[in-house]
């Protein structure tokens, strides 16, 4: 199976700290069990990803300067 994919850009801030940095994720056109589009995580600056993941079903993203973790 073939999926067209895409990448996309998101600009995040820790709400604590103000940290600020930047998330590319990639998403395919296939479906996931709660109907939105398959994505994963392409590449992050000034946060790390967890390996527990948010109610999304996407890696938590937390802080890498006060290890707040960012909301969903």
């Amino acid at each position: 199976m073939i999926f067209d994919r895409s990448q996309f850009t998101m600009k995040v801030s820790c709400p604590t700290c103000e940290q600020r940095g930047t998330i590319i994720w990639e998403e395919d056109n296939g479906l996931t069990p709660g109907q939105r589009n398959a994505r994963r995580l392409v590449q992050i600056s000034g946060f790390h990803p967890e390996t527990s993941r948010a109610q999304s079903g996407d890696p938590l993203i937390v802080c890498d300067c006060c290890d707040q973790i960012l909301e969903d």
